[in-house]
């Protein structure tokens, strides 16, 4: 045991060796978050190159990253409990830039592309799974969570409100779909 030790150069604190690194789950949960990451933006091109696109469809990608972000803005602001310290996590900040990378240049190709419905039924599904959060297992939300889910609900319908220039075409049909892929 004492020259594997060596060989690995890292021992836990019980005095066993770690397990590999594709055995831990944390190695798993960036793996996905990558994987997921990469297939949003194929699904996104695909959609595209089937012909669904319209150039306000892309707004949902805006207010959606806005609306993450307002949602855990306030803990800046709040005093930290000491007994947690600071996490190390230093091997996630590459995953943290590619993905802000990745999706900032997949929001600017979509926004010239016009394509963006993977963005508007992802955003309806982290709003129902909000809601269903604080329906079904109790979890309450606070207010600049609640209004975080406002902004994208917000950012959902405003693709459907777009002026007609066609007075006789009333757009019902458009705003019922809006609401239909908002609302689940």
């Amino acid at each position: 045991l004492k020259e594997e030790e060596e060989a690995v150069g890292t021992v836990t604190a019980g005095g066993e060796l770690p397990p590999p690194f594709w055995k831990t789950r944390l190695w798993w949960a960036k793996f996905w978050v990558v994987v997921t990451g990469i297939w949003w933006g194929i699904c996104m091109q695909l959609l595209y190159y089937e012909g669904a696109s319209s150039p306000a469809s892309a707004l949902p990608n805006v207010d959606w990253y806005v609306g993450m972000m307002i949602v855990d803005l306030p803990r800046l602001w709040r005093k930290r409990d000491p007994r947690f310290g600071q996490v190390k996590q230093r091997h996630m900040i590459p995953i943290a830039i590619f993905d802000l990378l990745g999706t900032v240049g997949t929001t600017v190709g979509l926004e010239l592309a016009g394509s963006a419905i993977f963005g508007i039924i992802l955003g309806s599904i982290t709003m129902w799974t909000a809601l269903f959060t604080r329906l079904i297992m109790g979890q309450r939300q606070s207010w600049t969570r609640l209004f975080g889910i406002s902004v994208v609900i917000c950012g959902l319908a405003i693709p459907m409100t777009e002026y007609k220039e066609d007075p006789d075409q009333d757009g019902s049909p458009e705003l019922l779909w809006g609401v239909a892929l908002t609302f689940g």
